[in-house]
Protein backbone atom coordinates (compact mmCIF):
# COMPACT_ATOMS: atom_id res chain seq x y z
CA UNK A 1 0.00 0.00 0.00
CA UNK A 2 1.25 3.50 -0.74
CA UNK A 3 1.81 6.00 2.11
CA UNK A 4 -1.12 8.66 2.24
CA UNK A 5 -3.13 5.85 0.47
CA UNK A 6 -6.09 3.43 1.92
CA UNK A 7 -6.50 0.39 0.05
CA UNK A 8 -8.84 1.87 -2.98
CA UNK A 9 -6.14 4.34 -3.75
CA UNK A 10 -7.67 7.74 -2.29
CA UNK A 11 -5.50 9.87 -0.47
CA UNK A 12 -5.47 9.62 3.34
CA UNK A 13 -3.67 12.68 3.77
CA UNK A 14 -5.46 15.66 5.65
CA UNK A 15 -5.30 19.26 4.92
CA UNK A 16 -4.90 21.31 8.12
CA UNK A 17 -6.83 24.04 6.82
CA UNK A 18 -9.75 21.72 6.11
CA UNK A 19 -9.44 20.14 9.21
CA UNK A 20 -9.90 23.55 10.69
CA UNK A 21 -12.79 24.11 8.88
CA UNK A 22 -14.64 21.20 9.63
CA UNK A 23 -13.81 21.99 13.27
CA UNK A 24 -16.12 25.36 13.23
CA UNK A 25 -18.86 23.43 10.96
CA UNK A 26 -18.98 20.47 13.04
CA UNK A 27 -19.29 22.66 15.97
CA UNK A 28 -21.99 24.76 14.52
CA UNK A 29 -24.09 20.86 13.70
CA UNK A 30 -23.62 20.17 17.31
CA UNK A 31 -25.47 23.26 18.33
CA UNK A 32 -28.23 22.49 15.32
CA UNK A 33 -28.37 18.35 16.13
CA UNK A 34 -29.14 16.14 19.26
CA UNK A 35 -25.81 14.48 20.61
CA UNK A 36 -26.95 11.17 19.18
CA UNK A 37 -28.41 12.33 15.94
CA UNK A 38 -24.27 14.21 15.26
CA UNK A 39 -22.67 11.38 17.02
CA UNK A 40 -23.83 9.06 14.60
CA UNK A 41 -24.07 10.52 11.32
CA UNK A 42 -20.84 13.20 12.13
CA UNK A 43 -18.74 11.62 14.91
CA UNK A 44 -16.42 9.69 12.25
CA UNK A 45 -15.86 12.69 9.51
CA UNK A 46 -12.95 14.58 9.21
CA UNK A 47 -11.96 18.11 6.96
CA UNK A 48 -10.17 16.30 4.40
CA UNK A 49 -9.33 19.04 1.55
CA UNK A 50 -10.06 22.58 1.10
CA UNK A 51 -9.78 23.62 -2.58
CA UNK A 52 -10.98 26.72 -3.51
CA UNK A 53 -14.58 27.14 -1.73
CA UNK A 54 -15.19 23.61 -1.59
CA UNK A 55 -14.76 21.64 1.65
CA UNK A 56 -14.44 17.67 1.07
CA UNK A 57 -15.51 15.64 4.61
CA UNK A 58 -14.46 12.21 4.93
CA UNK A 59 -16.76 9.75 6.21
CA UNK A 60 -16.52 6.09 6.77
CA UNK A 61 -18.36 4.90 3.97
CA UNK A 62 -20.94 5.33 0.89
CA UNK A 63 -23.80 4.83 2.87
CA UNK A 64 -22.84 7.72 5.36
CA UNK A 65 -22.04 9.89 2.55
CA UNK A 66 -25.54 9.37 0.72
CA UNK A 67 -27.61 9.47 4.34
CA UNK A 68 -26.07 12.88 5.45
CA UNK A 69 -26.49 14.15 1.77
CA UNK A 70 -29.98 13.19 1.70
CA UNK A 71 -30.92 14.38 5.09
CA UNK A 72 -28.43 17.13 5.82
CA UNK A 73 -26.95 18.50 3.06
CA UNK A 74 -28.73 21.92 3.70
CA UNK A 75 -27.90 22.23 6.96
CA UNK A 76 -24.20 21.13 6.03
CA UNK A 77 -24.04 23.59 3.55
CA UNK A 78 -25.83 26.32 5.78
CA UNK A 79 -23.03 25.65 8.84
CA UNK A 80 -20.49 25.69 6.18
CA UNK A 81 -21.28 29.29 4.73
CA UNK A 82 -21.61 30.90 8.40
Amino acid sequence: MNPGRDRTGMSTEVDNDASRVWGAVSARLQETLKDSTFSTWFGRASGRRLLDETLEVAVPNAFTRAWIEGHFGSLVDAAVRE
